[in-house]
């Protein structure tokens, strides 16, 4: 999964590694003075949101995306519906979950943009409901 999302990465156009507590981040070297943090992700199989929660100053301006396996989505919603503090905190630092189901379909397709990147994004994605098309603004 690490491997697919730094590959997505690159293909995207971005500098694409490990990243301080982050297994994966998407880098744009177009910033003066250094690399710009585009988007950072945390993978884990389990359902484990207080650890990825402390995470959420280290990466400042980045898009933050936890990815976790479909099987643990409902989980976390429970956490985070039953402590509002995480919730407040995921919800402030803009924190999105992706299924890992999405990003191996999002591997597999020839031609990646970011419109891509955000059709597989949330609990509810737009890629799980039929006959919606994602709002152009």
């Amino acid at each position: 999964m690490i491997d697919g999302l730094l590959e997505l990465g690159r293909r995207l156009g971005y500098q694409a590694k490990a990243l301080d507590g982050f297994d994966a981040a998407w880098l744009d070297g177009t910033v003066a003075g250094g690399d710009r943090v585009r988007a950072a992700f945390v993978v884990r199989w389990q359902a484990a949101v207080s650890e990825v929660l402390a995470l959420s100053e280290q990466a400042p301006g980045a898009k933050l995306y936890l990815v976790i396996p479909g099987g643990r989505a409902e989980l976390v919603s429970y956490k985070l519906a039953h402590n509002p503090m995480w919730q407040t905190t995921f919800d402030e630092a803009g924190w999105q979950l992706i299924k890992y189901r999405h990003v191996r379909q999002l591997m597999a397709q020839q031609e990646v943009d970011e419109y891509a990147l955000r059709a597989i994004v949330g609990l509810d994605p737009i890629v799980e409901r039929e006959a919606v098309q994602m709002p152009l603004f």
